[in-house]
């Protein structure tokens, strides 16, 4: 159950599921169906390694933001934790680095799904007028349904998680009993120094690990303040 606005409080419409449905949205996307090729093409199965070493890392900064989320219930998720911890001014540095990587991320979200429906529609693919009104259809679609309320923006979010990890499981099961060991020899294509660079690929398979703290005066969550910032 969700709490009603109050005046001068953000709406608290995102449900648990809600919130696990946008951090499982911004880390299953587009990375995992495009990263794959590009990591096997870096790394080969070295890349595994690199998926393991790169969890581990990510599950410290997952337990952080576990811990800091609920001290601090208001809306900003690193934005707020540097304020809090070392001024405005560093906050301000958070904040705006936050914003344009959160920019620059949609752009590329928009591109990979432009050249993933390409393959797909010979039309799209031919066309640059197409390709750029399906990316414009794609952002702005997304903003106006944020723009209409957080628990839309949810609900949407429920649906793709669905819609990724389910066929993304069967997908995983159905293709075990087909391994072939073969596959994976030599282990290190390319040296083991390609390790690094495949982990900094798959960095961006897990940005997005933060955005139940960026959202968290939208949450139900008890305690703290419902407001935006100070």
């Amino acid at each position: 159950m969700t709490r009603p606005a109050t005046p001068g409080s953000l709406v608290r419409g995102l449900t648990l599921l809600g919130t696990i449905a946008l951090v499982v949205g911004n880390m299953v996307g587009t990375s995992i169906y495009t990263l794959p090729a590009s990591l096997a093409k870096t790394c080969g199965p070295l890349g595994i390694l690199a998926w393991v070493l790169t969890a581990a890392g990510y599950l410290f900064v997952a337990l952080v933001y576990a811990r800091l989320g609920p001290r601090l219930l208001r809306t900003g998720g690193p934005y707020v934790f540097a304020r809090e911890a070392f001024g405005e001014f560093a906050g301000f540095l958070v904040a705006w680095s936050y914003w344009i990587s959160a920019t620059v991320g949609n752009a590329g979200i928009a591109l990979a799904l432009v050249g993933y429906f390409g393959g797909f529609s010979e039309t799209i693919e031919q066309s640059t007028g197409a390709k750029l009104a399906l990316a414009q259809a794609l952002l702005w679609g997304l903003t106006i349904l944020n723009v209409l309320g957080v628990r839309n923006g949810a609900r949407l979010q429920i649906a793709a998680m669905l819609l990724n990890v389910v066929p993304l499981l069967a997908l995983a099961l159905f293709s075990v009993p087909h391994l072939e060991p073969a596959n994976y020899r030599p282990f290190a294509p390319h040296g083991w120094s390609t390790l690094p660079a495949g982990a900094a690929l798959i960095v961006w398979a897990y940005s997005g690990i933060e955005s139940a703290t960026v959202t968290a005066g939208r949450s139900p969550g008890k305690g703290g303040r419902s407001g935006a910032g100070r």
